[in-house]
């Protein structure tokens, strides 16, 4: 009984993390969509810093990293 609540207990998780996943990306396509429409202020800085995040949250480094730079390149 014991290997079966682990396989349940571990294909809950798998689940669980490709819906959030989903949910992330579906966010950052959202974000990215409204940042092509924002003027250079602080709303977009604060977009630009979600989005890092995001990437952050789903393991892109790369991208994270690219959104940062711009935020703190458009904050100066």
């Amino acid at each position: 009984m014991k290997p079966f609540l682990t396989i349940v207990l571990l294909a809950s998780i798998l689940v669980s993390a490709k819906h959030t996943y989903g949910q992330k990306k579906q966010q950052i396509d959202s974000l990215q969509t409204r940042l092509k429409e924002m003027l250079p202020d602080t709303s977009r800085v604060g977009a630009m810093v979600e989005l890092c995040n995001l990437y952050k949250e789903t393991n892109d480094e790369q991208n994270a990293i690219e959104y940062a730079n711009q935020a703190i390149a458009l904050s100066d």
